[in-house]
């Protein structure tokens, strides 16, 4: 993966991770499943092109959000 497609996967993320919070905020009651299910879709459209899955999205984001760690 080259330094372009890596910054548009970080950057990606963090709009997921934004993105989340806001829709969990503003639905608190309704399952972090479905939420987060929704909103990884939506953003991996964009990623969609550059050759991007779902599972590097979402490790992208456990790192970012400090769940897992970058080796």
């Amino acid at each position: 993966m080259n330094t372009e497609t890596r910054n548009a996967l970080r950057t990606v993320a963090r709009a997921a991770i934004n993105d989340y919070k806001a829709a969990r905020a503003a639905n608190p009651e309704m399952h972090r499943d479905i939420i987060s299910r929704r909103v990884i879709l939506s953003h991996l459209k964009k990623l969609e092109p550059l050759g991007i899955t779902v599972s590097q999205l979402n490790w992208q984001i456990g790192v970012l959000t400090g769940v897992l760690t970058e080796r």
